[in-house]
Protein backbone atom coordinates (compact mmCIF):
# COMPACT_ATOMS: atom_id res chain seq x y z
CA UNK A 1 0.00 0.00 0.00
CA UNK A 2 2.49 2.84 1.28
CA UNK A 3 4.42 1.38 -1.95
CA UNK A 4 2.50 2.26 -3.98
CA UNK A 5 0.95 5.66 -2.75
CA UNK A 6 4.96 6.62 -3.12
CA UNK A 7 4.74 5.53 -6.66
CA UNK A 8 1.67 7.44 -7.74
CA UNK A 9 2.87 10.78 -5.16
CA UNK A 10 6.81 10.27 -7.26
CA UNK A 11 4.55 10.66 -10.56
CA UNK A 12 2.87 13.27 -9.60
CA UNK A 13 5.96 15.57 -8.49
CA UNK A 14 7.69 14.12 -11.80
CA UNK A 15 4.67 14.99 -14.29
CA UNK A 16 4.86 18.66 -12.20
CA UNK A 17 8.48 18.95 -12.49
CA UNK A 18 8.31 18.24 -16.13
CA UNK A 19 5.54 20.90 -16.87
CA UNK A 20 6.96 23.47 -14.27
CA UNK A 21 10.34 22.80 -16.18
CA UNK A 22 9.05 22.67 -20.22
CA UNK A 23 11.13 19.44 -20.59
CA UNK A 24 10.36 16.01 -22.19
CA UNK A 25 8.74 13.61 -19.36
CA UNK A 26 11.16 10.86 -20.58
CA UNK A 27 14.22 13.79 -19.66
CA UNK A 28 12.57 14.75 -16.61
CA UNK A 29 12.47 10.64 -15.62
CA UNK A 30 15.82 9.96 -16.57
CA UNK A 31 17.29 12.89 -14.62
CA UNK A 32 15.46 11.76 -11.32
CA UNK A 33 16.41 8.03 -12.03
CA UNK A 34 20.43 9.28 -11.91
CA UNK A 35 19.52 11.62 -9.42
CA UNK A 36 18.17 8.19 -7.16
CA UNK A 37 21.31 5.99 -8.42
CA UNK A 38 23.58 8.66 -7.60
CA UNK A 39 22.16 9.37 -4.10
CA UNK A 40 22.04 5.05 -3.53
CA UNK A 41 25.91 5.16 -4.86
CA UNK A 42 26.65 7.94 -2.17
CA UNK A 43 24.40 5.75 0.82
CA UNK A 44 26.37 2.25 -0.10
CA UNK A 45 29.46 3.98 0.12
CA UNK A 46 29.12 5.76 3.43
CA UNK A 47 27.92 2.62 4.80
CA UNK A 48 30.85 0.76 3.30
CA UNK A 49 33.00 2.89 4.74
CA UNK A 50 31.08 2.80 8.60
CA UNK A 51 31.29 -0.90 8.72
CA UNK A 52 35.41 -0.64 8.48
Amino acid sequence: MKNKVTDIAFGMFITALSYATHQPVWLTVTLAGLTVVLAGVMTARAVIRHDR
